[in-house]
């Protein structure tokens, strides 16, 4: 029976992975004049909008520019990118229930799949052109991985770094697409680190996420706004408006 169950899990990521296959190769087919229109637009011209604030069309813009500004390209990208940064967790999650939770007996093909249908069903209303909601997700995807990754290294081994880039990133484009995620992953962040750590990792580890953060938030802020005062000009702008349309 056993060895009939670890079957059936490899049998069914096998039909899952033919099943997206067929799934992404169709999304060539389909265009919603409203909502997709806007992504579309505001990736095209990311820089010509007043207001933002969120400000994913910046991310859409470089996925556009890597596709050829190919819609087809275009939604493929997102959906790989979606599909890798939920991959990132696999490790993260096989050696949190190993080494925390004392649970040594998952196996990392259970978390494959797990995450193969959860990229799959972000796609349940078929709005496949990528959209904020999409760059939310894969942010804290990778934020995730990266607090989960911080349990495995200690300060004295710099692969550490790597965990903090990625709740550095994840932060970012979480931030870029919808600011309150951003706010309720730091709530997170804190939390975490202050029940798994001790005060040393704590404090270097939070340090270098600070000071990283920082760093490219400023660079975010220089390469699309110039400075802080049109940023928060822009962002200002953006709040009355969402406030006078709602």
């Amino acid at each position: 029976m056993a060895k009939l169950y670890k079957y059936s899990i490899d049998l069914l990521i096998f039909i899952t992975v033919i099943i997206a296959i067929i799934f992404y190769s169709n999304f060539n087919k389909g265009l919603e004049l409203s909502d997709e229109s806007y992504l579309i637009l505001i990736s095209m011209y990311p820089n010509d909008i007043i207001g933002r604030v969120n400000n994913s069309g910046v991310i859409g813009n470089f996925l556009l520019q890597l596709a050829n500004y190919n819609l087809y390209f275009f939604r493929i990208l997102g959906a790989l990118i979606l599909i890798l940064s939920s991959f990132f967790l696999i490790n993260p999650i096989s050696n949190f229930f190993k080494n925390q939770l004392n649970i040594k007996d998952i196996e990392k093909k259970y978390i494959l799949l797990i995450l193969l249908l959860g990229s799959l069903n972000y796609y349940h209303n078929w709005v496949i052109t990528p959209s904020y909601d999409l760059y939310n997700l894969v942010g804290i995807l990778l934020f995730l991985s990266g607090i989960l990754k911080m349990l495995e290294y200690p300060i004295k081994n710099w692969n550490f770094i790597s965990s903090v880039l990625l709740v550095v990133l994840g932060g970012l484009i979480s931030f870029v697409s919808k600011p309150t995620t951003a706010f309720f992953l730091i709530l997170i962040y804190f939390i975490w680190i202050g029940y798994f750590l001790n005060f040393n990792e704590l404090l270097v580890k939070s340090l270098c996420v600070i000071v990283l953060s920082i760093i490219f938030f400023y660079l975010y802020i220089f390469f699309y706004f110039e400075n802080i005062h049109l940023y928060l000009d822009d962002l200002k702008i953006g709040i009355e408006l969402k406030v006078l349309l709602d």
